[in-house]
């Protein structure tokens, strides 16, 4: 991968290109300010104003090469580029190379169930779509969190259903942020996805749990949101469009990871083993099946605008509420095709999180609603 910057030529240019070589390893020096040598008729304290410590390009060039590349600098007649160049892998090729075979032909055992809880209705419904392209019969497809009993039953339904299939595999999906409040109360609770996957895999026996590939989804996929996920869950899936290429490439690595070929799964007479599949698949992804319901989409934006525009004193009492129900608006704009807008209300959503409610919200809010209101008009 090469980066080209590319800028006119500057003051004291031709000083810099009489240099030659040399120029270019001044720049990437420590503690070297090039102009500063050039200049006439300034101060010392002038140099120090208008001058950083000389150390930027330095600190590049020690960042390239932390990534295996290398930078550097040219100072032609007319122009002066700056280049980054470093060895990237792409993402097929790094999914390649964590299975053993090609997701395309990446295939579930039949006897594996789908389990999967989100608070948001849109959300289910891309669950139910993503466990049948990875390969879950439907009638094995199961999707809670239409309620606060479903959400607060989790656990305990899931460990019971483990119990009663004991031949059988379970790939566990879970929303990190469960919301269990009723918009009419001031409070609410909300429970987190990947404690629910901790204590499912705690009071499991270890031969049900070791049958178990438990995911936490989520909408945050900060690193330090992403180490949390995988010290109590088995891996992390980030919301995203719904595409049968995609939910294969995202599946099968850490299917693989938690049941490596070779092992004591292949040795199981119940399980199918992941080989490439030699039934013809007929089946279709049309943009309708893939994507987000917009009507459903824009009942959930509108109810929320509602929301947004009671008084201060309300927003304040009600933000811990407003926010899970923003942060369920990002997950639902992450899993929209590639769409600037519902990216940029995207970032704006997360400038927003935290307890309290922030500063000028009401303005960001504005902003919010009409980038997504963008999106289906």
């Amino acid at each position: 991968f090469q980066m080209d910057v590319v800028n006119l030529p500057g003051e004291h240019h031709d000083k810099l290109m009489a240099m030659g070589d040399a120029a270019s390893v001044a720049v990437f020096s420590p503690r070297k300010r090039l102009h500063s040598g050039f200049s006439e008729n300034k101060s010392r304290s002038e140099f120090i104003e208008s001058h950083s410590s000389g150390d930027g390009a330095w600190i590049m060039t020690k960042c390239a090469k932390t990534l295996g590349g290398e930078c550097s600098i040219k100072f032609d007649f007319n122009r002066t580029v700056f280049s980054l160049r470093c060895p990237i892998v792409t993402f097929e090729d790094s999914v390649a190379k964590n299975t053993s075979i090609h997701p395309s032909n990446f295939k579930l055992p039949e006897n594996v169930w789908g389990i999967a809880i989100d608070d948001s209705k849109i959300q289910r419904k891309l669950l139910d779509r993503f466990l049948q392209l990875a390969g879950v019969q439907k009638d094995r497809c199961i999707v809670h969190g239409q309620n606060m009993q479903e959400i607060e039953s989790f656990d305990d339904f899931v460990i019971e259903h483990v119990e009663q299939h004991p031949d059988d595999y379970f790939v566990l999906i879970a929303d990190e942020n469960l919301d269990v409040a009723d918009d009419s109360m001031s409070t609410h609770v909300t429970i987190s996805g990947s404690m629910c996957i901790e204590n499912i895999r705690h009071r499991l026996l270890p031969d049900q749990e070791r049958r178990m590939l438990a995911l936490v989804r989520s909408a945050n996929d900060s690193s330090r949101d992403i180490a949390i996920y995988n010290s109590r869950a088995h891996g992390f899936l980030p919301k995203a469009p719904i595409q049968r290429q995609r939910v294969l490439e995202m599946l099968a690595p850490a299917w693989e990871k938690r049941f490596p070929p070779g092992g004591w799964a292949d040795e199981d007479a119940h399980v199918t083993p992941n080989v490439p599949s030699l039934v013809e698949d007929t089946g279709t992804d049309s943009e309708e099946e893939l994507q987000i319901d917009m009507a459903e989409l824009r009942a959930e934006v509108e109810e929320l605008h509602a929301m947004c525009s009671a008084d201060d004193i309300t927003l304040a009492n009600k933000w811990p509420l407003i926010w899970e129900r923003l942060h369920a608006l990002k997950g639902d704009l992450k899993s929209l095709p590639n769409n600037g807008r519902a990216a940029a209300a995207v970032e704006t959503i997360s400038s927003l999180r935290g307890s309290t409610l922030p500063n000028n919200f009401r303005g960001r809010w504005v902003t919010i609603h009409a980038l997504v209101k963008s999106i289906w008009t």
